[in-house]
């Protein structure tokens, strides 16, 4: 069955970039996605060696410095969606950002292999529509974050926002154009109330509880915990997801649950 383990925040700084291509070598991360405004792009950008990792745009309206003047600085993920309601970012900006970091990532040789987004944002109003009005029309896949609304790792408050986000994934495909998509989406945040210290147990429920082809995996490495030029707020997730991806026991488990890896370009597109 075909599975992508998707690593996103490349570009954040060299930690993550050093992490994500360890995992990439090891055999444990098939894709990733490129913050081309944060300070680690040149550096992860100078580590692609191969042409098996499918590098895609992690579109970042919340973090780090805006590439276009259509934006003076960036918001954060709540007050970002307040203005996006309130009309105070118009989709006119929205496309000129989009297509500034699209230029920055195919300036170094890199064509997207998908389009997704920090934090999520790409399915808020507005945005979503500037985004997969070009994935259509490029025929370029694009990360839809199906979430499990209901589980027993989850809180009410937990619970609600995934409802929330379900319920924007589902008003989005409904009113929007025809997209190349993962058919489901899994991240260790959905298995554990403590994702900072889930072990090799909960990775395992997590790979045992997919059943479609081309479920993307979502995954946040790192090597280290230490600040590196920016603050990542999923530090101590991230160097645990780190080991865990780098284990054997990890890669055994996808053996024998008969996983292939790969990445959104081998997703069947559109006729």
């Amino acid at each position: 069955m075909e599975l992508i383990i998707n690593a996103d925040d490349f570009g954040l700084n060299e930690s993550v970039n050093d992490a994500i291509m360890d995992c990439h070598h090891h055999g444990s991360v098939s894709s990733a996605s490129m913050m081309v405004n944060m300070p680690g792009f040149d550096h992860a950008c100078s580590l692609l060696d191969d042409e098996l990792l499918g590098v895609g745009l992690h579109f970042n309206l919340t973090e780090g410095e805006p590439l276009s003047p259509a934006f003076r600085r960036l918001l954060p993920r709540n007050r970002l969606l307040l203005a996006l309601l309130t009309g105070e970012i118009t989709q006119s900006s929205i496309e000129q950002e989009f297509l500034a970091q699209l230029s920055r990532l195919r300036a170094e040789g890199i064509k997207p292999s998908h389009i997704d987004s920090h934090q999520h944002i790409h399915i808020f109003p507005g945005v979503f529509r500037v985004v997969s009005e070009y994935c259509a029309r490029e025929n370029i896949a694009l990360r839809i974050p199906w979430t499990p609304p209901v589980s027993k790792y989850l809180g009410l408050g937990r619970s609600l926002s995934r409802l929330g986000l379900n319920y924007l994934n589902w008003y989005n495909i409904r009113r929007g154009p025809a997209l190349v998509t993962n058919s489901a989406f899994v991240s260790i945040f959905d298995i554990t109330k403590t994702p900072g210290e889930a072990d090799l147990g909960a990775y395992l429920e997590m790979l045992s509880g997919i059943e479609t082809a081309f479920t993307e995996v979502m995954v946040h490495p790192s090597k280290s915990g230490r600040v590196e030029q920016v603050k990542t707020s999923i530090t101590d997730i991230s160097t645990n997801e780190y080991e865990m991806l780098m284990s054997e026991p990890f890669l055994a488990a996808l053996s024998a649950g008969q996983f292939t890896l790969t990445d959104y370009r081998t997703i069947p597109t559109r006729d």
